[in-house]
């Protein structure tokens, strides 16, 4: 059951309603997929550590990342991320390809593009005339792995 008083407009923050949900939720789920359950208290420490992560690329307040990903645990992180920054998430729609693709990356002007092996083709196709200043692959490891690779390396 939530548990949080959002009559306050400032507390609809979404990185502060995650904390206060894993302080006083921590092992309710958060995520359920078919392979994987994530708990609100393993979502607050999965999205700070890619937000360190992608902190650490030189994503700040108002930039924007582009989210080019299947459909999967890791985009609802990202997303949370990058809220946590300050910066503002762009969904990209997956069946986008070829010129189609190009045109709305471009067109959204973002510092970062974020896509998974799935993906990573339809990317590689355009890459050449891509304008965007980074390009980082999310490998289908799994939460945990993306995690620590994040923090390390940045994605």
């Amino acid at each position: 059951m939530n548990k949080l008083d959002l009559s306050n407009t400032d507390d609809r923050i979404f990185g502060q309603m995650l904390a206060r949900q894993a302080e006083q939720a921590g092992d309710t789920a958060f995520l359920i997929s078919d392979d994987e359950r994530i708990s609100f208290r393993e979502a607050q420490r999965l999205t700070n550590a890619l937000a360190g992560g992608l902190q650490g690329l030189g994503v700040a307040s108002g930039d924007r990342v582009a989210l080019y990903i299947s459909n999967r645990p890791e985009m609802v992180l990202l997303a949370l991320a990058v809220n946590k920054l300050g910066a503002i998430w762009t969904p990209i729609n997956t069946d986008y390809k070829g010129e189609w693709l190009l045109d709305t990356l471009n067109r959204a002007r973002c510092k970062l593009l974020v896509t998974d092996e799935t993906l990573q083709s339809r990317v590689a196709d355009i890459q050449q005339t891509l304008e965007i200043e980074q390009l980082v692959l999310i490998a289908d490891s799994g939460l945990n792995q993306l995690a620590g690779e994040v923090s390390r390396y940045g994605v």
